[in-house]
């Protein structure tokens, strides 16, 4: 085992992933139009910030299949999918991940009773798009223990 390596235990004890000290904290953003996905991963690397490599997949199927892999530490997930929608998409998301990988929520809907919805079901942040630093929220989840990292 590489000796800068070192185990990250979950709260989920069957599954522990192995984190790489130094490497940067791999986001999963699962957003279906290609023009708001391109201008969320230009905001994040144009910060400067090279704690963050974001992967895009554009559709459900494709972000389970990754997420079936290990290696992501957040999802950053856009509830308005072509495959489905609102809680359904957070849920589809949170049946392969359960509590292993924080699911942050970003999307166009601004109702409190989507977000409340949305933290119910486990979600670590629930962001409105165009509102927000994303750099930001991935760096508080990391701060609080959301994002196993440091």
């Amino acid at each position: 085992m590489d000796p800068f390596a070192y185990q990250v235990t979950s709260t989920d004890l069957s599954k522990t992933s192995t984190l790489q000290l130094g490497s940067p904290i791999q986001v999963l953003l699962v957003e279906d139009n290609p023009e708001a996905a391109r201008l969320i991963r230009r905001h994040i690397q144009e910060s400067g910030d090279s704690h963050f490599h974001v992967e895009w997949k554009d559709n459900l199927l494709d972000a389970i299949s990754r997420l079936v892999t290990p290696g992501i530490a957040v999802v950053l997930l856009d509830l308005g999918m072509p495959e489905s929608s609102g809680y359904e998409t957070h849920l589809a998301i949170n049946s392969v991940v359960g509590k292993t990988v924080p699911i942050i929520i970003l999307t166009s809907d601004d109702r409190a009773s989507t977000r409340d919805r949305s933290i119910r079901l486990g979600a670590a942040s629930y962001l409105v798009k165009h509102r927000t630093t994303y750099n930001w929220e991935l760096y508080r989840c990391k701060r609080v223990g959301k994002i196993a990292r440091y």
